[in-house]
């Protein structure tokens, strides 16, 4: 396919977008064409720098002969965007009408609760977090299967792993204020201060004597 004369790299990579699509589809199976044009165009351009490339010809043969390439875009144009807590109001709202409500229409059953698009798991565990937490007084919340799944492999190894960057501190804002945080200068993981601990089983899923959080695909 050849690629129209434009004016600058933003305009070449508009131009192009269709076929860099199709292309990461074909070889990363995941279908971009809803996402904002500009986030797609600002990424495809980043991954260019970094590969040093300066042909928007160049970069688009590159993905027609090199399917790792293809993979390697489909990374860069993931948004994992996530965080303990990260809207506070959100989940002040879950825990004072939807979380109750999930606990009624279960009294006799297993509630089972799926987190889509959990990147590397914050919002999962701080949702895991509120049913450890409003357990005492709704306990079927004790016994919630939390379900997490993202399209990004390497999100769900994050996830897996249960462990976060410390950057990523849960505030003191959860209810009982009753996450204890163990960190390195790397990573921080949780336990309740009841010593329930947020460990990770060989099979991929989020332990604790209250709740489990199976993390897939």
């Amino acid at each position: 396919m050849k690629q129209p004369v434009v004016s600058n790299l933003s305009d070449g990579v508009e131009a192009a977008l269709v076929e860099i699509l199709t292309l990461v589809r074909r070889d990363a199976n995941h279908d971009f064409s809803a996402y904002k044009r500009a986030t797609l165009i600002r990424r495809s351009i980043r991954r260019m720098h970094k590969l040093r490339v300066e042909s928007v010809a160049q970069y688009v043969e590159g993905l027609r002969n090199e399917p790792n390439e293809s993979r390697a875009l489909f990374h860069e144009l993931l948004l994992g965007v996530t965080g303990f807590f990260r809207d506070p109001d959100v989940f002040a709202y879950l825990a004072a009408q939807v979380l109750p409500g999930v606990a009624e229409a279960h009294e006799a059953t297993v509630p089972r609760i799926w987190v889509a698009g959990c990147s590397t798991g914050e919002e999962a565990y701080t949702i895991a977090m509120l049913c450890d937490e409003l357990g005492d007084r709704w306990p079927a919340l004790k016994r919630v299967q939390l379900f997490a799944s993202d399209v990004d492999p390497l999100a769900l190894d994050a996830a897996r792993r249960g462990a976060a960057p410390s950057r990523r501190l849960v505030p003191p804002m959860s209810p009982q204020n009753a996450w204890i945080a163990s960190s390195t200068p790397q990573d921080v993981s949780y336990r309740s201060s009841d010593g329930c601990a947020t460990g990770l089983s060989s099979r991929g899923t989020i332990c604790s004597s209250t709740f489990h959080i199976r993390v897939s695909t």
